[in-house]
């Protein structure tokens, strides 16, 4: 996964902020999801970028996660505020999360600093499982199965493990296999 930021030079000090100290006000969570947020983009996210964080934090951060998935449509709304987040809007950070680099428009890429995130260990992520759900150390060869089949993402390791909790039934490796 990569994650995009728009304003580096402003976004050092996010990084060591959890968002529950932004306030609900001050970040913006957008789900790329495929499907378009055209709407959502004009009614929701024009006006966060447009208030000045509140609770005495200087920044604002969205957070677009699976850009990849974004329409066109949505993009072109996306783009014209977006370039001038460092100039319009200085107290807005802007993070977008893709496993296509390729899918965020070149204009945005010049003014980005990527990050690259190596893939998670398949022992780390059943760790991290276990840490939530240690009710599933009874199924280690399926978890390890899920794990390798999620390819180092963590995020595609829950989504298994939700697979599975919809189907009420023992985590078999058998099971797992027919999950992936």
């Amino acid at each position: 996964t990569e994650i995009y930021t728009l304003s580096l030079h402003d976004a050092l000090p996010i990084w060591c902020i959890s968002v529950d100290r932004l306030g609900g006000s001050n970040y913006y969570y957008l789900d790329g999801g495929g499907k378009d947020m055209s709407e959502t983009i004009r009614e929701d996210l024009l006006p966060f970028f447009s208030r000045r964080p509140v609770g005495g934090v200087s920044k604002k951060v969205l957070i677009l996660d699976e850009f990849q998935r974004v329409t066109d449509k949505a993009k072109s709304i996306l783009l014209a505020p977006l370039e001038e987040l460092p100039t319009q809007y200085p107290w807005v950070v802007a993070m977008f999360t893709t496993t296509e680099p390729d899918s965020i428009h070149d204009a945005l890429v010049t003014r980005c600093f990527p990050m690259r995130f190596s893939p998670i260990q398949s022992s780390e992520m059943i760790k991290g499982v276990l840490r939530a759900r240690p009710e599933l150390v009874k199924y280690p060869e399926a978890l390890e199965l899920l794990a390798d089949r999620s390819n180092g993402c963590m995020r595609q390791m829950w989504q298994y493990v939700q697979q599975h909790d919809l189907l009420d039934e023992p985590l078999t490796e058998e099971l797992a296999a027919w999950m992936t």
